[in-house]
């Protein structure tokens, strides 16, 4: 896994054993790292003020040039994929239970529970009010505030969405 500041400027790595490296791109050095043998998945915030570490059932937020440690957000099991709203207000997640939580992350509680119908495995923003979650079994569905949509069904599990202004894309297998 890799993931990267939206200006370039840092990028985080993981390693085979269990190391999250962050690495400052212009100078090459690596301000700090984090280890735990729970990892799950990262995620920058969208103006890179805070990075998002799953580990096991919570989510461990940090600055991502100091590596302060910020308070964690508590999860029922582990988390296998997240994703911040655009404002940072909200981070949406799904569990290895394939349960999918909205969580307010100023006050640290969760907003909702969605009613899924089959097993999370991945989710994003695609705006303040609306989540694309893809699941175990190939669909893909769109959340817009009430109700889940159907978009799309694959042959494979979708095991990435990535949304941004023009696109969505999808990967499964």
């Amino acid at each position: 896994l890799v993931a990267s500041k939206a200006d370039g400027s840092q990028f985080a790595c993981y390693t085979i054993d269990g190391r999250l490296l962050l690495w400052r791109a212009e100078a090459n050095q690596q301000p700090w790292q984090f280890q735990d043998q729970f990892f799950g998945t990262f995620e920058y915030s969208p103006n890179n003020s805070r990075l998002a570490i799953a580990t096991n059932e919570s989510i461990r937020l940090f600055e991502p040039l100091t590596g302060k440690e910020l308070d964690p957000i508590l999860a029922d099991a582990r988390v296998v994929d997240l994703d911040w709203s655009l404002d940072e207000t909200q981070m949406v997640y799904c569990q290895d239970d394939g349960s999918l939580r909205v969580h307010v992350v100023q006050g640290n509680r969760v907003q909702k529970e969605l009613p899924m119908e089959g097993s999370a495995t991945c989710v994003a923003f695609v705006n303040e009010q609306e989540i694309v979650v893809g699941d175990k079994a190939g669909v893909v569905r769109r959340w817009n505030g009430s109700e889940f949509r159907l978009i799309q069904e694959m042959e494979a599990p979708i095991t990435d969405i990535d949304v941004t202004a023009n696109y969505l894309a999808i990967a499964a297998g």
